[in-house]
């Protein structure tokens, strides 16, 4: 698991807020990313289908696939 710490990227940008809040934003929008990725293949759209690989393993159903 990812431990913030004074030598993550974020802070070479001045950031010194939650880095929490950071990593869950991303989680959150790798996890819809995926999610729409999975509902446009299920749709039957082609190009999409071929991306589906890349959501292999990520959002709440990652261990039913």
């Amino acid at each position: 698991m990812f431990t913030p710490d004074s030598q993550t990227p974020v802070s070479t940008y001045g950031y010194t807020g939650d880095r929490t809040a950071i990593r869950d934003a991303i989680i959150g929008r790798a996890e819809r990313n995926a999610a729409m990725i999975r509902q446009f293949a299920d749709g039957g759209e082609p190009v999409v289908q071929r991306m589906l690989p890349c959501a292999h393993g990520i959002g709440p159903d990652r261990d039913a696939r």
